[in-house]
């Protein structure tokens, strides 16, 4: 199973992303189960609808109803832990979604987190496992994430 973090939804939302190609090939050939963070469906609304606007947003959110990727939502555990990281970590800019990302595989014993932001995801320190696994690849990304083609994203998801 892989938890995955807001910006490989966005990269294959936007055609014209940097890591568009990258992680729809990742995505295509992923066979494992893949769950996103309730938070993070958050974030790609909000990128997504602020870069194309409302019929971008529709056409992630409509991608979800087939359950894949599965959405999980936080536990009050997963909160706390998200607090915890967030004060921990503040010097990386490192946020909720971000901690949310790191408490769902701490919850689950989850060791593969597919994200762009490696810069930021190899600094922070699991409690279950040395690191995690980090996919697709050796990669940052800059805080333009998202490039959506005359307000519109395609069929997003394998």
């Amino acid at each position: 199973m892989i938890v995955v973090d807001t910006g490989p939804l966005g990269a294959v939302a936007g055609a014209n992303e940097a890591y568009h190609q990258t992680c729809t090939g990742w995505f295509d050939a992923c066979a494992d189960p893949v769950v996103v963070p309730g938070p993070v469906i958050v974030e790609v609304c909000w990128l997504l609808g602020r870069r194309g606007g409302l019929h971008a947003e529709h056409a992630f959110l409509a991608g979800l109803f087939s359950g894949d990727p599965t959405v999980l939502e936080l536990t009050p555990a997963d909160y706390q832990c998200c607090a915890d990281l967030v004060g921990t970590y503040a010097d990386l800019d490192f946020g909720f979604v971000d901690a949310s990302v790191i408490a769902v595989p701490e919850r689950l014993s989850i060791t593969t987190v597919a994200t762009v932001n490696h810069r930021v995801f190899r600094v922070v320190r699991p409690v279950r496992c040395d690191a995690f696994d980090l996919v697709p690849g050796t990669a940052t990304i800059g805080p333009h994430m998202l490039e959506v083609i005359g307000g519109q994203v395609g069929y997003w998801w394998r």
